[in-house]
């Protein structure tokens, strides 16, 4: 009972350590300090923080609202993908909706965490 306490507290730990780890390797490459690098870490949270509650020994069920996860993942890719075109100057956005890293992350993250965990919990 013990290991598996422990295992459920010191693997999310492992996972946070990881992605902190890998965060700071892909600051130190230049050509990763744009729009899609921020896209991508973002990706790469989301999907860590999806993770962290199965590996901890968390199980969930399915609900139905796998088909609203993905609309929703469906609509992040699109304003993501607007972001992009305004970030490259071929398209104008309203203030709003300016391309900006911290955003990009936080629209990654949250994409990222949406398709884990409709991928975890599907019908099988």
């Amino acid at each position: 009972m013990l290991l598996r306490k422990l295992v459920a507290v010191v693997l999310p730990l492992v996972l946070c350590l990881l992605l902190g780890a890998v965060c700071r390797w892909m600051d130190g490459f230049a050509w990763l300090n744009t729009f899609w690098a921020f896209a991508l870490k973002g990706l790469l949270v989301g999907v860590l923080l999806a993770l962290v509650l199965p590996i901890g020994g968390v199980k969930s069920r399915m609900n139905g609202l796998q088909v609203w996860l993905l609309a929703a993942a469906g609509l992040l890719a699109v304003m993501a993908l607007f972001q992009y075109l305004a970030f490259a100057g071929v398209l104008t956005l309203p203030g709003f909706l300016q391309p900006d890293p911290q955003t990009v992350l936080a629209e990654g993250t949250a994409a990222g965490f949406i398709l884990v965990t409709v991928l975890l919990n599907r019908k099988r």
